[in-house]
């Protein structure tokens, strides 16, 4: 078994930025296989078991508990199997989570920059990769954090472009 990473207690909007920044790095770095990743929450999987269920003439009520328990469940046998955090609290975030992948795909194709640990990161084009650039560059430091950072570097971080 991996070990075990504690992030610690997040709010909703720390939980968002991460995985935005998260997307925007594999979105720039990797986006042949970033351009799918928007068919990975249980949206699909649901709807197809429903048309399915309209088509045989089951009733979709009961037909919807019965897919959203099979789905879901089998994501509690994976992480009860693998040994990972799993709480009653689980299911509804997973829902809220497949209700997050649209928007947080698409704020990974369509943004470029973040904050990160009080500092602006812009995530560099392919363009700017193949010349030579790094993957990200650092900007300005946010906050109080900029006069720590800035004498801690002995020099003012690089400007976002």
């Amino acid at each position: 078994m991996p070990f075990e990473q504690p992030v610690g207690k997040r709010t909703l909007k720390e939980v968002w930025r991460r995985q935005v920044r998260w997307a925007q790095m594999r979105r720039s770095t990797f986006p042949f296989f970033y351009a799918p990743e928007i068919l990975t929450s249980g949206f699909l999987p649901l709807a197809a078991g429903a048309f399915a269920a309209i088509a045989l003439g089951l009733p979709l009520g009961p037909s919807a508990i019965v897919m959203l328990a099979l789905w879901y469940g089998a994501e509690a046998f994976l992480a009860h199997t693998a040994e990972w955090h799993l709480g009653w609290r689980s299911p509804f975030l997973w829902v809220l989570r497949d209700l997050m992948i649209p928007a947080i795909w698409i704020n990974g194709w369509f943004g470029d920059q973040f904050v990160w640990r009080g500092n602006r990161i812009r995530v560099m084009t392919g363009a700017q990769k193949a010349a030579g650039h790094r993957l990200t560059s650092v900007g300005e430091p946010i906050g109080c954090a900029r006069t720590w950072a800035g004498s801690l570097a002995g020099a003012a971080p690089a400007p976002l472009h």
